[in-house]
């Protein structure tokens, strides 16, 4: 009788009326636990208690999942923002002004730096040569002043590009503003060509 008026309380009370094992099913699949508290017929109390703290789990999990998906979300957009700069420069680079962007004392000194280190390489005229891009066109014109002269002082040796620290930060903005000057130039470079004749390049 005891055992009778236990079943009845537990049918009557069971938040979810899950009477049968049948209908604990879905409930059994969060954690053994439940399993056995619905085989055994357990009072609706403690399988409700044993229900909350298992669905808390799942809600913990839940969260630390979703957290990892925004983490890693945010790490991969910052890379991929990372890569849409010149040469992966930094995006600081970008907020480095050329001192001698326009001058036209600078473009000339920077014609002959080119021709003596860089013509070899990228073309007297900045065209490219075989698989080197060219300089005169592309992003080496659309990237700011300050990643291309980032990617000249650090180089990518892997790539063939060597790095050009060993050149003053005067003369390295100086190669950058000649090559910014190729962008408006019909005939690219009579300076850089005379140069080159005269000079042998370094790299």
């Amino acid at each position: 009788m005891v055992r009778e008026t236990s079943s009845a309380a537990w049918q009557g009370n069971f938040p979810l009326r899950m009477r049968q094992s049948k209908e604990c099913g879905p409930i059994k699949k969060l954690s053994a636990g439940v399993q056995r508290y619905c085989d055994r017929g357990q009072d609706s109390g403690q399988t409700a208690t044993l229900m909350e703290e298992t669905l808390k789990v799942s809600a913990h999990y839940c969260l630390l999942f979703a957290a990892t998906c925004a983490s890693t979300y945010i790490l991969v957009s910052r890379v991929n923002a990372q890569e849409t700069n010149f040469h992966n420069a930094p995006s600081s680079s970008a907020q480095q002004k050329n001192p001698y962007a326009g001058q036209q004392t600078a473009i000339a000194a920077g014609a002959k730096l080119y021709a003596t280190n860089c013509a070899a390489c990228h073309g007297a005229t900045g065209q490219g040569t075989g698989n080197i891009p060219a300089v005169s066109q592309g992003p080496t014109q659309t990237a700011p002043d300050g990643e291309v002269f980032w990617f000249l002082t650090t180089g990518a040796i892997n790539n063939g590009m060597p790095a050009w620290s060993s050149l003053s930060e005067q003369k390295r903005w100086q190669i950058v503003a000649y090559l910014k000057s190729l962008k408006n130039s019909g005939s690219v470079g009579k300076t850089s060509s005379a140069a080159s004749a005269t000079l042998h390049p370094h790299g």
